[in-house]
C-alpha cells in the first residue's frame, strides 16, 4: 500500500470517528461539522476534498507532515497563493458542545460577509472564545478592522441567539471597545461597529445589519 492510499484510509477513520476538527493555518474551521472527505489522485500531488452541508474545500496535497490514528497534517497549496498552507485533522476526545460549533461557524460566516461587504478593509482578531477575565461573552464575535489609517472596534451577534443576546449587545460592545482602545498602540480606535441580524432573533443570517457608535 503507497502513502496515498494509507493517507485515504486515515482520512476515512479519521471522518468516521464523529470527532474530527479540521483546522487551517492555524484556525479551526467549525463549518466543517460533520466533516466527509475524500482524496482524489491526479498525479504525483493529489487533492483532498473536505466538505459539510456548510462548507466544502479542496486543497492540492504538497506532502504528509505527521500521520497518526489521532492527528493529521499535511502541506497544502491553496488556489491562487503561492505560499503553502498547512491543514491539520484532529481527533478530539470529546465533541464540542453544539453552542460552540455554532458560534464558531456563525464566526467564519462574519468573516465573509465583512470581506463582502467591505472590500478594502482588513479584519482581523476574529474570536467567538469567551474571556471571563475581561466579561467578554462568547455569546458575541469580537474583532476589529482596518480601512487606511482608521481602525475600529467590531461585534456581533448570530440570528441564533436568543433575543436578549441581541438586545444586550451595545452593553459588551462598549466593554469591547474600551478594551480594545486601553490596548491601541499605533492606531486610535474610531468607534464601535456593531452587527445584528436582520428581523427577530433565530431568522436567517444571510444579511446582517450594522450599527455604528462613535463615542466623544
Amino acid at each position: 500500500m503507497n502513502e496515498w492510499a494509507e493517507l485515504c484510509d486515515a482520512l476515512d477513520a479519521l471522518a468516521r470517528s464523529g470527532l474530527a476538527e479540521v483546522h487551517e493555518d492555524g484556525e479551526w474551521l467549525a463549518e466543517l461539522t460533520p466533516l466527509h472527505c475524500e482524496l482524489r489522485a491526479e498525479g504525483q500531488s493529489p487533492f483532498v476534498h473536505l466538505w459539510s452541508e456548510r462548507r466544502n474545500l479542496t486543497r492540492r496535497i504538497l506532502c504528509i507532515r505527521e500521520r497518526t490514528p489521532e492527528r493529521i497534517v499535511l502541506e497544502v497549496q491553496r488556489f491562487g497563493r503561492a505560499r503553502p498552507g498547512r491543514l491539520e485533522l484532529l481527533r478530539e476526545n470529546l465533541p464540542r458542545t453544539p453552542a460552540r460549533v455554532t458560534r464558531e461557524q456563525f464566526r467564519a460566516f462574519l468573516r465573509r460577509r465583512l470581506a463582502e461587504r467591505f472590500p478594502d478593509a482588513t479584519v482581523d482578531s476574529l474570536s467567538a472564545t469567551p474571556d471571563l477575565k475581561n466579561s467578554f461573552s462568547g455569546l458575541y464575535v469580537r474583532g476589529c478592522m482596518h480601512e487606511g489609517a482608521r481602525t475600529w472596534a467590531l461585534l456581533a451577534v448570530s440570528p441564533r441567539e436568543s433575543a436578549a443576546a441581541v438586545e444586550g449587545i451595545l452593553a459588551f460592545g462598549i466593554l469591547w471597545l474600551d478594551w480594545t482602545r486601553h490596548r491601541a498602540e499605533h492606531r486610535a480606535v474610531e468607534g464601535l461597529r456593531l452587527f445584528v441580524p436582520r428581523g427577530p432573533a433565530g431568522s436567517c443570517a444571510s444579511v446582517l445589519r450594522g450599527f455604528v457608535l462613535r463615542p466623544a
